[in-house]
């Protein structure tokens, strides 16, 4: 009989102490993303990975009731290839992913996404003038910008 309430009360506090964590998580977590020093370096890692400059006004980390992220009034710019606007971009990483401490995205949400692409000729002082044009194919070819191993498999709809 004693074990079985050694067992029952072990069980209890674990689940008090996910509980406590879960809750920390929650209320704590968003106050350090949205610190001054934490955007600055989310926005330098972008600048180093991408190439371009990213500005939001915030970040909401949400663990309940699933996981998920939102950043709102985010701009984007990559010189000389594309840039936009989003109102929202919301991500939902796979839960059972996380679980072994993996990212794996499963959705990403965009709400009131404006994007634009700089398909503009570069000019080649050594190209021959009465070479062709190139094709749209190229020029949308030099766009190529390479991509996260969390977003492999990522599927979207429009």
């Amino acid at each position: 009989m004693k074990k079985h309430r050694k067992i029952f009360r072990a069980v209890l506090i674990g689940i008090g102490a996910l509980t406590v964590l879960i809750l920390a998580i929650h209320f704590f977590l968003p106050r350090f993303i949205n610190s001054d020093a934490m955007q600055r370096r989310i926005k330098e890692v972008v600048a180093e990975k991408t190439g371009g400059v990213i500005e939001f006004q915030e970040i909401q980390v949400s663990v309940l009731p699933l996981p998920h992220v939102g950043i709102s009034k985010v701009a984007f710019f990559i010189p000389g290839r594309l840039g936009g606007t989003v109102e929202v971009l919301s991500a939902y990483p796979e839960w059972r992913a996380l679980l072994t401490g993996n990212i794996r995205l499963a959705e990403v949400r965009i709400r009131d996404p404006r994007f634009w692409i700089d398909l503009a000729e570069v000019e080649d002082a050594e190209t021959d003038r009465e070479a062709p044009p190139p094709s749209l194919k190229d020029r949308i070819g030099s766009l190529a910008i390479p991509v996260p191993p969390a977003l492999h498999g990522l599927s979207g709809e429009i």
